[in-house]
């Protein structure tokens, strides 16, 4: 995959918004403008997915292939993509149980309003259960035995790898109980949401 620094130099752009063409691309960065007025932008000329309390999703097509920008509408929402950013630099833009990242609102400070990312395949109980070992049912029960500090055998290291993942990274292990917070990428399980941490989680919107 190619770093940020690549992609610049090849295009010749600040970042992929400038080579998607939208207006006001210069003013994308930090708080230059209003939240609302980048979801206006999106929305004009991407398909939005998505819209939680913090974050809005849209799928657009970057170079070819399908990929999703979350776009922060508070302060929250920019914490949760900063903390998604600080992950993917963390393993060079390509981290496990995760879709690669094409580039992100990088700035001298921390308003993060945007992330820009590869978009996962929905999720799939093969793809899910090949790889992991086991059942997402089982799966999840672990994970809540795991987290109620309660013995379980059925944890296998497949798991254990995931668990030690979310831990050292402060990600919310119970948020990944569910099958809506997964997807597939490249034939392998991947997270929908690395933003939501512990330290987030204390946050007011």
């Amino acid at each position: 995959m190619k770093t940020f620094k690549e992609h610049l130099n090849e295009s010749e752009q600040k970042s992929s918004i400038h080579s998607l063409g939208w207006d006001r691309a210069d003013n994308f960065t930090g708080l230059k403008i209003k939240h609302s007025e980048k979801i206006k932008i999106a929305k004009k000329n991407a398909k939005q997915i998505g819209v939680g309390s913090t974050r809005v999703a849209f799928e657009i097509i970057f170079k070819g292939k399908p990929t999703v920008m979350k776009i922060a509408k508070n302060d929250k929402g920019l914490r949760q993509n900063l903390a998604e950013a600080n992950l993917y630099k963390k393993y060079k833009y390509n981290p496990p149980y995760a879709p690669p990242m094409i580039d992100w609102d990088d700035n001298d400070d921390a308003d993060t309003s945007w992330i820009h990312i590869m978009k996962a395949a929905k999720y799939n109980e093969n793809t899910f259960s090949r790889f992991f070992g086991t059942s997402f049912t089982l799966f999840s029960e672990v994970l809540s035995k795991y987290i109620n500090k309660q013995k379980t055998d059925e944890i296998n290291a497949e798991i254990k790898k995931f668990i030690k993942f979310v831990e050292d990274n402060d990600l919310m292990l119970g948020e990944y109980r569910q099958k809506t917070n997964w997807g597939v990428y490249n034939n392998k399980p991947v997270i929908l949401d690395a933003g939501v941490t512990r330290a987030n989680q204390e946050l007011t919107l």
